[in-house]
């Protein structure tokens, strides 16, 4: 079948065998085989082995290599986001995964789960959603004040100027029984909750951040 060499190659982490693969037969992202490669070499943090499959898929469209039933471009942002592998989350958008921007989300909201700031920027500068919300409907920004670590300031920095809305709202239950009642949060709200003043100052001047974002890209 296509690409099952190279897949077995990928699979045996040999980057020699996978340029004598390749040599033999060029990847075809369309295929189970070829597609899986790159998803699995991604998975297992081959730095070498993903770059030398991308590589050679050079001159393939970038559309009609990374969109295509296999969901290639997500599937492998996800994993390195998952996996913390910088390098490969690199190579990834250099060669063209960020080719459709909602692809982008799930891979930024593990890499803010696992408050990797290098990753984070990487996937905004591709133009990730910066607003985009999780299965619980909390923002980026949201988790950046509730889930308070080193270098806070930095990240919502790094949000606010890439264009976070401060007072987007989500709604959750409080109270029990018949006293429950829908409570109304934004991240500005739980900032002043938690009594996080450098925090507040921040996100009440968000539109300095975002006009010094517009100045920096202008100068």
């Amino acid at each position: 079948m296509i690409n099952e060499n190279l897949f077995e190659a990928v699979e045996l982490r040999n980057a020699a065998a996978v340029k004598e693969a390749l040599s033999k037969e060029k990847i075809n992202a369309t295929t189970y085989y070829g597609a899986k490669s790159i998803i699995l070499a991604t998975e297992n943090g081959d730095v070498e082995i993903v770059k030398i499959l991308l590589e050679s898929s050079v001159k393939i469209p970038r559309a009609s290599f990374w969109l295509n039933s296999y969901n290639i471009a997500f599937l492998s942002l996800l994993k390195a986001a998952q996996n913390g592998s910088a390098k490969i989350l690199e190579l990834l958008l250099n060669y063209g995964a960020s080719v459709e921007k909602k692809g982008l989300g799930m891979a930024f909201i593990e890499a803010l789960i696992n408050r990797n700031l290098e990753m984070i920027k990487m996937l905004l500068d591709a133009g990730v959603n910066v607003n985009i919300k999780d299965d619980n409907g909390f923002t980026p920004l949201m988790c950046a004040i509730l889930f308070p670590v080193e270098n806070q300031e930095i990240l919502v920095e790094c949000l606010l100027k890439a264009g976070a809305h401060v007072n987007v709202k989500r709604k959750s239950w409080t109270g029990e029984g018949r006293n429950r009642v829908w409570k109304i949060n934004t991240a500005l709200s739980y900032a002043e909750e938690l009594e996080n003043t450098q925090i507040v100052e921040m996100l009440k001047n968000a539109k300095d951040y975002r006009l010094l974002k517009f100045q920096e890209k202008c100068s």
